[in-house]
């Protein structure tokens, strides 16, 4: 996208000159507007130079606006997939906590006061929630 805008710029500038108030109306805010706004405010600001340059350039308006609706697509498309798959290591995370946690209270049904056997069977560290990248705290075993 900042490539299309970038010729759109030297375009007009090169039909109207560098100071011309028709760059003036296809870029109000200058070009660095476009690469550094989100994107509900990017598609006003890319609104109001295609509705300038329509009237100046009817041919890069359709270069224009085509990138950026295959560019906004993907990116909504990327930010629901990324969303779902955090969703679903969310829950497999939790169903693991609750399996580890009944593995537990059968171990310690199976060998009563002896918390010695845990370390056997199970990873203590994992009985804790899921905190980022940090590790989890220890249960401290009795011997």
């Amino acid at each position: 996208m900042p490539a299309i805008i970038a010729q759109v710029n030297v375009a007009v500038k090169a039909e109207y000159g560098e100071r011309a108030s028709q760059v003036a109306g296809c870029f109000p805010f200058g070009r660095k507007i476009f690469a550094r706004c989100r994107d509900d405010l990017l598609e006003t600001y890319l609104g109001a130079l295609i509705d300038n340059l329509q009237k100046l350039a009817p041919a890069l308006v359709v270069t224009l606006r085509s990138d950026w609706l295959a560019l906004h697509q993907s990116s909504g498309t990327a930010g629901a997939q990324k969303a779902t798959a955090e969703a679903s290591r969310r829950n497999a995370r939790r169903g693991l906590e609750r399996e580890l946690y009944l593995n537990l209270l059968a171990l310690a049904q199976n060998f009563p006061l002896q918390p010695e056997k845990l370390n056997l069977f199970m990873q203590p560290s994992l009985l804790f929630p899921h905190r980022g990248h940090k590790a989890a705290p220890s249960i401290p075993v009795e011997g």
